[in-house]
Parts: C-alpha cells; sequence; structure tokens
C-alpha cells in the first residue's frame, strides 16, 4: 500500500510541474495572475516591433527621366533606424540591391538613395520598374509595399506645359 502511495505521490508532482512549465512556455492559455508573472520573471519577450517602412517618393506609377547626371532617381522613406536594403528590380532581369545608411533623427528615420549611371538606359528596359525596401533590426525584420514606376526614353525632352 506504502508504493501505490509514492506513486500517487509522484504522479500529483509530475502533474503539476507539467501545469506549470505549460503556462511558462504558453502564456496565451494561462488563466492566473501567477502565471503571467512567472513569464515575466523568466525574461518572456516584452520587446515592440519597430515601425514598417513607409514608401514616400517617387509615388507609386510615376515616370522617371534618365538616371544620367545630372537627372538621378531618388528614393525616399521612413523606417526603423536600423540596416536598409533598396531593390529596385526592372524588365529584362534587371535586379539591383543596395544597403541603405542608417537613418537620421527618431525613429521612424528618414532615408534617400540616389541612383545615377553613365548611360542611358535601352528601350526594353523603359516599361515597368518596382521597388521596396526590407530592413534588418536584428531580431525584427521587415519589408515595405512594392511601388511601380516607368522610364521616359532618353531622347525625351520633356516641355513643362504653360498656361496664359
Amino acid at each position: 500500500m506504502d508504493w501505490i502511495k509514492r506513486l500517487g505521490s509522484m504522479l500529483l508532482i509530475g502533474l503539476i510541474g507539467l501545469f506549470v512549465v505549460g503556462i511558462v512556455v504558453d502564456p496565451g492559455n494561462a488563466n492566473s495572475a501567477t502565471s503571467t508573472k512567472l513569464v515575466q520573471a523568466s525574461g518572456g519577450p516584452t520587446a515592440t516591433p519597430p515601425p514598417e517602412s513607409v514608401l514616400q517618393s517617387p509615388a507609386d506609377n510615376a515616370v522617371l527621366a534618365q538616371p544620367i547626371a545630372p537627372n538621378s532617381w531618388t528614393f525616399n522613406w521612413q523606417g526603423p533606424r536600423c540596416g536598409h536594403k533598396i531593390y529596385l528590380n526592372g524588365p529584362g532581369d534587371r535586379n539591383y540591391i543596395f544597403n541603405g545608411t542608417m537613418g537620421s533623427g527618431p525613429p521612424p528615420s528618414s532615408f534617400t538613395y540616389s541612383y545615377t549611371q553613365t548611360q542611358a538606359l535601352p528601350a526594353d528596359a523603359l516599361e515597368a520598374w518596382n521597388w521596396h525596401v526590407e530592413y534588418d533590426c536584428g531580431s525584427f525584420q521587415g519589408q515595405s509595399v512594392t511601388r511601380t514606376f516607368k522610364v521616359v526614353p532618353a531622347n525625351f525632352v520633356y516641355l513643362p506645359y504653360a498656361t496664359h
């Protein structure tokens, strides 16, 4: 009879242990203030993710000049102050990735990237391009929405429309 008491005691202690471990591991199912304190005491997640990157310019479906100096493609966005990459994807497998520099000011920080080249883009590169940014803050990563733009031909001359 003594072994039954011991077995019962060990079973009861084991069940209580599993209950406590279950509360600490999965606090979403906890139903007491004690379990919340256990999670906080064990160093549960307290960090909040940074804000997503927000694209500012160029606008979606913009038409950009050829990126030959003095012209450039200038991309502006706001995001968390951590490492950024800007992705430019154009027709004909023209895929470019550029590392951004750290932003400045209080979060969200402002970022700018300017792209220039020495030769005009060929006709097959004038259709839709896409751009987006991705950030990596160590424990948090994210991606902005994707915007589209087109490029004018190299011999295109823009004359502003004047009203009289």
